[in-house]
């Protein structure tokens, strides 16, 4: 049996795939003790409408549940909002949109729960805020260390991915004004060529290069 022996409000992990030995999940039984029966619960799977229960024990069919799936319980009916991200001079494909941590695949335009966190990401760049920046709203995002755009949804929120821009686009391309070697966006000298070098953008020659 896989349990959460003390369960938190946020994100809790159920690895159930070890409980049996052959893998086989015939159902994943998710009980709740609460102190009194004057609300009901509500619960969600990958972002489905909150569906009420009547019980302080909530059964799920395995049938469809997969390792990445999110299972959410609330104790009231949750809210939902909007959620539409645009994009500007970056690839679509080069993005990647996870909720919760669940990818989500059609993020142009989705509705979600008031409280999921989305996190916007560049798929081949090693830091995400050399390629793309992000505002909600109007108001921008601060990338963490590792350059991801993280915003917890408050209501509906309008999402602008855009390219990252910066002084060095107006880098003179006279051969006498360009040192040589290759740079980061903060003009960091890191390499000859750009040959092995990570995903991510660099400067060399006066112009700006994704490498891939």
């Amino acid at each position: 049996m896989a349990t959460i022996e003390s369960p938190k409000v946020g994100s809790n992990l159920l690895v159930y795939k070890d409980a049996v030995a052959d893998g086989n999940v015939h159902y994943l039984n998710v009980e709740l003790t609460r102190t009194g029966y004057d609300f009901n619960l509500y619960s969600s799977q990958n972002g489905a409408d909150a569906q009420e229960m009547y019980s302080s024990s909530m059964y799920f069919s395995t049938d469809n549940l997969r390792g990445e799936d999110i299972v959410r319980i609330f104790g009231a009916r949750p809210s939902t909002a909007a959620v539409t991200i645009s994009v500007t001079d970056v690839p679509e494909e080069e993005m990647a949109v996870k909720v919760d941590g669940h990818a989500l695949k059609n993020w142009s335009a989705s509705t979600q729960f008031v409280g999921s966190t989305v996190s916007i990401s560049h798929i081949s760049a090693s830091n995400t805020s050399a390629v793309m920046k992000v505002s909600v709203n109007g108001e921008a995002v601060e990338p963490d260390a590792d350059g991801v755009y993280s915003f917890k949804v408050a209501g509906d929120s309008d999402v602008k991915v855009t390219k990252t821009g910066d002084a060095v686009e107006n880098i003179s391309a006279d051969s006498e004004a360009v040192p040589a070697g290759v740079y980061n966006l903060q003009g960091i000298r890191v390499a000859s060529s750009l040959e092995n070098l990570p995903a991510e953008v660099y400067i060399t020659g006066g112009k700006k290069v994704l490498v891939k």
